[in-house]
């Protein structure tokens, strides 16, 4: 399974929602390609998604440091995409797929609430709380991500624009929307 986003970049990154002694947290790793598939992919489309994990595996990206570490060197209009709204989407909604695998653990003996020593577990209503919080930014997201491709169409040709009338989108084309 060939994945765009690593753990490293989703716990180390500016947007991270992830305290950085979670790095080797199962929940977080089992997350990552649902979210991408859920998320990712049905807002970049097959193609665009695809061709970015082409030029894109294999470099994990580091925007803390200096200097950055770019996930996409190669293609400025990938690394636009992927620094300044694909690394914000994903950390999010990584989080969103993690956070049942947070609040409860899946034992032997059934599925247990996880009640950590010197603190107070996370219910799982607080847990889908959360989760619904984090869907309705990923959503918010979302849309700023579709704008950017719908405006940015000729340096994302890959891109289907389904929803760019929504966006009056002067690159956009009647056969290019499919609805």
């Amino acid at each position: 399974m060939i994945v765009l986003t690593n753990k490293q970049e989703i716990i180390l990154n500016k947007y991270s929602f992830f305290p950085q002694n979670m790095e080797l947290d199962a929940a977080i790793i089992g997350s990552i390609y649902p979210a991408e598939k859920r998320f990712l992919k049905s807002l970049l489309g097959e193609d665009l998604y695809n061709e970015m994990i082409s030029l894109g595996s294999g470099v994990i990206s580091d925007y803390v440091t200096v200097p950055n570490v770019e996930k996409f060197p190669n293609n400025a209009n990938y690394e636009k995409l992927w620094a300044n709204y694909l690394l914000q989407f994903m950390s999010i909604a990584i989080m969103h797929e993690s956070l049942p695998f947070i609040a409860a653990q899946i034992q032997t003996n059934g599925i247990v609430q996880q009640n950590p020593y010197g603190a107070t577990g996370l219910t799982i209503k607080d847990a889908q709380t959360l989760q619904l919080q984090h869907r309705d930014t990923i959503f918010n997201l979302w849309y700023e991500v579709e704008k950017f491709l719908c405006d940015n169409k000729k340096e994302y040709p890959l891109f289907k624009p389904k929803n760019c009338i929504r966006y009056n989108c002067k690159d956009c084309f009647d056969s290019d929307i499919h609805f």
